[in-house]
């Protein structure tokens, strides 16, 4: 399949250079520097670096790049100086192909050496110019999967026209709402939605390959999910649902989560006052876990590089997790005696919420965690090694856990 498609692009490179041969006869151009042919890219995926290993993961099928070349004016790449020479858009086929990208639209270029910007998805970029030079700029939304690369320095003609192109590293955040039910007696559980409130207002202007810069940028924005689905099947109950955010500065901001227990035909919500110092950084996952934990219910904060093949938030460890309770609803119990409930049945009471009061102390040992980074490799976790490998773990034992149940609250919800 790879040799297949190699053949076809030299086969178009070769008709191109035929037909620029014909017009150039007759002005007496030299073809080598007038022939231009198409670019063909080779995509190793998105790749993260963490202390203990690299990963890259492959680029899902359908996934749009953009690629732009440009030859330099010095020693180093300089986007205010170099020149641009054109670009292209490209797809991941469905296919194996190698990893051989599709074109859409192909980067013609001349016998030369190049350095290749990669984006995707292919975002428009904006040329332009300022008092420092060239310019050029992507808008990046929240729910954008933005990520970039530079493959710098390579040579290519209409003979070896083939681009591997460097690893593609992520510019936002990918936020994770989970629910880890543990009462033995709720059977059922419909999440409508989860979300947090304050996230960076979009767009955000970037630079190629860059990170994106949100200091200072305006918090009003509201991110919100709600196809909820069991990642393991034999753990029903337990659900999450993913979606991707701009980086953040750290602020003041709240969660809320939707329930309905038990085909009830009535919803819980959940809702609690974030801490004010935590900030979302690039190429990172944040994962957001009510854990039912008899008659209370704990919000359990999971920070962790975002690697997709090994993703599963419910349940998280290894020494490359940090794991902190928020904080808990210490008032959690089956009311049968609300009117609203309709028809006798029962909806599950979710109150009492008290933030974790060893928060400050527990947060000051990652102080990567309240500042923006551009990867997870920037986080200086320094202070976790003694946690055993660095997944933290803190449960208070000084929080109210008592409520008062009997036959017509529904009693209690059990414990782990």
């Amino acid at each position: 399949m790879r040799k297949q498609g190699i053949n076809h692009i030299l086969l178009i490179n070769r008709l191109i250079v035929a037909l620029v041969l014909l017009s150039g006869c007759r002005g007496g151009d030299d073809p080598s520097l007038t022939a231009p042919f198409a670019v063909s890219f080779t995509a190793v995926g998105v790749g993260v670096t963490v202390s203990t290993r690299s990963e890259t993961s492959p680029l899902p099928s359908g996934t749009t790049l953009r690629i732009l070349a440009f030859r330099r004016t010095g020693a180093a790449a300089d986007l205010s100086a170099d020149e641009y020479r054109g670009e292209g858009t490209y797809e991941v086929p469905s296919d194996e192909g190698g990893g051989i990208l599709r074109a859409v639209s192909p980067l013609l270029l001349s016998a030369g050496t190049y350095d290749f910007y990669a984006l995707t998805p292919a975002l428009a970029v904006t040329r332009g110019s300022n008092g420092a030079g060239n310019t050029y700029a992507v808008q990046v939304e929240n729910g954008t999967d933005y990520a970039t690369s530079l493959t710098e320095s390579v040579t290519v003609s209409a003979t070896s026209p083939s681009v591997n192109l460097d690893a593609l590293m992520r510019r936002c955040t990918k936020v994770t709402f989970a629910l880890s039910p543990k009462g033995d007696n709720i059977t059922a559980v419909n999440i409508s939605s989860a979300g947090i409130t304050n996230m960076t207002d979009a767009p955000v202007t970037g630079g190629l390959n860059e990170a994106l810069n949100v200091s200072g940028l305006s918090k009003t924005t509201e991110v919100s999910v709600s196809d909820f689905t069991a990642p393991d099947s034999s753990q029903p109950l337990v659900q999450e649902s993913s979606t991707v955010v701009l980086p953040r500065e750290a602020g003041a901001f709240s969660f809320k989560m939707v329930v309905e227990y038990d085909n009830s035909g009535k919803t819980t919500e959940l809702s609690a006052s974030l801490p004010a110092d935590l900030a979302f950084s690039a190429d990172t996952h944040y994962t957001f876990t009510v854990k039912m934990r008899g008659e209370r219910a704990d919000l359990v904060l999971s920070v962790s590089p975002w690697i997709d093949s090994t993703d599963f938030s419910t349940d998280m460890g290894g020494p490359d997790v940090i794991e902190i309770v928020i904080g808990g609803w210490t008032d959690v119990y089956w009311d049968s005696s609300n009117t609203d409930t309709g028809g006798g049945n029962s909806v599950l009471v979710v109150s009492g919420w008290e933030a974790n009061p060893a928060w400050n102390d527990e947060f000051g040992r990652y102080p990567g965690l309240g500042v923006v980074c551009t990867t997870w490799q920037d986080v200086l976790w320094t202070s976790h090694s003694g946690t055993g490998g660095g997944n933290a773990g803190l449960v208070p034992d000084n929080w109210n856990t008592t409520h008062t149940t009997d036959g017509t609250n529904g009693g209690s919800l059990g414990g782990e």
